[in-house]
């Protein structure tokens, strides 16, 4: 898995999360997002249509 961090000046906004088709489904994607919240302080989320679905299955409120 290789993980890139991107900053901009707005640090409470999650504007992309990637990953690799083959590391998908094993929970990686949840906790690369509870830590962007519980480490960085993200609160919102940018989503489209291709990632709607896992955002719908974590516990984050909308």
């Amino acid at each position: 898995m290789q993980l890139r961090e991107y900053r901009q000046a707005d640090c409470q906004r999650l504007e992309m999360l990637f990953l690799a088709a083959d590391e998908r489904g094993v929970g990686l994607g949840r906790q690369m997002l509870e830590c962007a919240v519980r480490h960085y302080g993200v609160r919102e989320l940018t989503v489209n249509a291709q990632t709607v679905g896992f955002y719908e299955h974590t516990d984050l409120s909308t």
